[in-house]
């Protein structure tokens, strides 16, 4: 096996699930840097500053957010800067939720992972025989 196929990418783009239905909210993404990418990184480094563990926290994770659409408040489309980030991850507990669950998944940054378990399922490995016959 080629090592090379299983290198995490840097980022990924991830839709935005709605915090009830659990489907994709149409048009919201939000791109995501992996741990491993100078991004994820710098704002471990940038989150290190914080005093606070809860905005140590919020930093981290905002900060591992590089880019956004389809987010916005009132009608206004919300930049993607580093103090909207905060107060968006802040106010929206369960988009906090989504991205640090993204970022504990393997398979978000690894796409050929969901190939490989897909081959795993059981119709790839044929049928088996009826028990008692």
């Amino acid at each position: 096996m080629d090592l090379l196929n299983l290198k995490p990418q840097l980022e990924a783009v991830i839709p935005v699930l709605h915090p009830i239905t659990n489907l994709p909210i149409d048009g919201m993404t939000y791109t995501l840097a992996g741990k491993t990418s100078p991004e994820f990184r710098a704002a471990a480094r940038e989150a290190d500053k914080q005093k606070d563990a809860e905005d140590k926290g919020v930093d981290l994770f905002a900060g591992a957010i590089t880019d956004w659409d389809g987010f916005e408040e009132n009608g206004v489309t919300l930049d993607c800067d580093m103090e909207t980030k905060r107060r968006i991850l802040k106010q929206y507990d369960w988009l906090l939720e989504q991205v640090i669950e993204k970022l504990r998944d393997k398979e978000t940054f690894l796409p050929l992972a969901r190939n490989y378990s897909a081959s795993l399922q059981p119709s790839a490995l044929g049928t088996l025989p009826k028990s008692g016959k």
